[in-house]
């Protein structure tokens, strides 16, 4: 970027997370600067000591694919998408999949705590997310922190309930009223699961109003 911007080649440089605690980007390029929703841009002008309103909000691309008929598994079917990392909240998957069983956890993904998170389910690499996400009765996103995160698209388009924590959700004002929030602790994100797979009406309708807030 530096190389870049001393040349005058035109740059521009687009974070997909802005973590809240990175430290200040003190003689930042002189480049363009975008990020994938509005709180992560505001923050990046904060750290870059950028004017209000500098960085662009580019959103993230959903790939291009039609939902599948919702046909849910019995036992119950919670997804998890992502890396295996704990900043992805994986750490938390032994204990909620104890405690929403019989319903199962599965997490689709790689990371640094493959193998370690018995008994829930892991899936590696999966190659049609679709087809998962319309198995599944609901989302899990217990991240620590995102940007705007593609699971979350994925889940909406295909009438996927979403449970997530509000650092997961940053990207979407008013997200509270299509998803239930969740904090970072294994008992309460278990007892939001089995109040969501406990209410498929209440979980249908608001994944209604995630389609219509995200389209």
């Amino acid at each position: 970027m530096e190389a870049l911007a001393a040349a005058g080649v035109p740059t521009l440089a687009h974070h997909h997370l802005v973590r809240r605690d990175w430290a200040a980007l003190a003689g930042a390029p002189a480049v363009g600067w975008s990020a994938v929703s509005a709180a992560a841009a505001r923050r990046l002008e904060g750290l870059a000591g950028l004017p209000t309103g500098s960085v662009a909000v580019l959103g993230n691309p959903l790939p291009a694919w039609a939902p599948l008929p919702r046909a849910p598994e019995s036992p119950p079917l919670v997804v998890q998408l992502g890396r295996l990392d704990g900043r992805k909240g994986a750490g938390f998957a032994p204990d909620v999949a104890r405690a929403i069983a019989p319903a199962r956890l599965v997490l689709a993904g790689d990371g640094p705590m493959r193998g370690a998170l018995h008994p829930a389910e892991e899936a590696g690499a999966v190659a049609d997310v679709p087809a998962l996400l319309a198995r599944a009765h609901a989302l899990l996103l217990p991240a620590e922190h995102e940007g705007a995160p593609l699971a979350v698209l994925e889940a909406v388009r295909a009438g996927c309930p979403v449970v997530a924590t509000a650092e997961a959700l940053e990207a979407w004002p008013g997200a509270e009223s299509w998803a239930w929030i969740i904090p970072r602790e294994a008992a309460a994100i278990a007892a939001t699961l089995r109040a969501v797979l406990a209410a498929p009406a209440e979980a249908a309708r608001r994944a209604a109003l995630a389609r219509a807030a995200l389209a």
